[in-house]
């Protein structure tokens, strides 16, 4: 028997809480999605691009939230239905909603309510990836 025969590859894929906002839906639902890159293109559609923005809804007591959202980096260039806007960046096709942890995503640190507010008040791009 070889020294590798038998052993196991094993790949931890990391579960996170995001919102996905399909064009069709008001606001998105919260999700539990697998944190790895084929998942996030098969969910918006595509490769990925992301923006992050610094987020202060009324639920926040003041604080500031990081998040970043993920859409398909060729979406108009497919001709997709406009989503949504959020702090004067128009969004194209699915996106996904997630927390910021370092240089990977995580569970989204807001809930449905204060996602609802966010879309509807301008705030600051922090950085455009």
């Amino acid at each position: 028997m070889d020294a590798g025969e038998g052993r196991l590859k094993r790949e931890v894929w990391t579960v996170i809480k995001v919102i996905m906002k399909r064009t069709y839906e008001p606001v998105g639902r919260l999700q539990h999605i697998s944190n790895d890159l084929k998942t996030l293109q098969d969910m918006v559609g595509g490769y990925i691009e992301t923006v992050t923005l610094r987020v202060k809804g009324p639920k926040a007591q003041g604080k500031e939230k990081t998040i970043v959202v993920i859409s398909d980096e060729e979406g108009r260039l497919k001709g997709k239905d406009p989503n949504c806007e959020v702090m004067g960046v128009t969004f194209v096709g699915p996106i996904i909603v997630a927390g910021v942890s370092g240089d990977e995503f995580a569970d989204v640190p807001l809930s449905l309510e204060e996602w609802t507010e966010i879309m509807r008040t301008p705030g600051e791009i922090i950085v455009r990836i």
